[in-house]
């Protein structure tokens, strides 16, 4: 499967969700967290999680081959049929103009390939570059300290994967953002 190539299902609303944001690190690899089955049947409420899975996880260099990362992923989780996609976040903090540009373009295919409108993070690097590509973002980390007026914050700012997933179901039960 090509990094923005949807799987089977295709009309069905998405979520996506960055690998980094289900594991945490192991001495000798990632190990899934312990809330991640939860937080997958909660975003099953509105919608059906996509993985995407970079080149690197938790610090651990992870196979080259996209298959193979996504075929480890799964077997990590222990959900051998969760939708995934193998994606490399673009670096958008580079200075380089069309290296945005092209962060913001990666994150638009992989939107419309798997018909997703939201995506859960923990990287700072991804928020701006996702927003501009339509997509709603849930940062999960420590609220974000830029004082600059041109700093894109997230829609949602969440402490952990289990507040990011309640964000997103308020958001889609009440219509409007919670509280950040």
């Amino acid at each position: 499967m090509s990094p923005v190539e949807a799987g089977p299902g295709a009309g069905t609303p998405r979520i996506l969700v960055a690998a980094d944001t289900l594991f945490e690190d192991g001495a000798d690899a990632p190990r899934p967290l312990e809330h991640t089955s939860a937080a997958f049947e909660r975003l099953g409420w509105i919608g059906q999680p996509v993985v995407i899975i970079g080149e690197r996880l938790a610090g651990h260099r992870l196979p080259a081959d996209p298959e193979d990362r996504i075929s480890w992923m799964r077997a990590c989780l222990g959900a051998p049929d969760v939708a995934a996609a193998a994606f490399v976040v673009p670096d958008a903090d580079r200075p380089n103009e069309a290296t945005r540009r092209g962060a913001v373009e990666g994150w638009r295919q992989l939107g419309e390939a798997w018909h997703a409108d939201r995506l859960i993070t923990d990287r700072h690097s991804s928020v701006g570059p996702a927003r501009r590509a339509g997509l709603t973002v849930v940062r999960i980390g420590p609220r974000d300290p830029c004082p600059a007026p041109s700093c894109e914050h997230a829609d949602h700012e969440a402490r952990d994967l289990l507040d990011a997933v309640r964000c997103l179901l308020t958001a889609d039960a009440f219509g409007a953002p919670p509280g950040r």
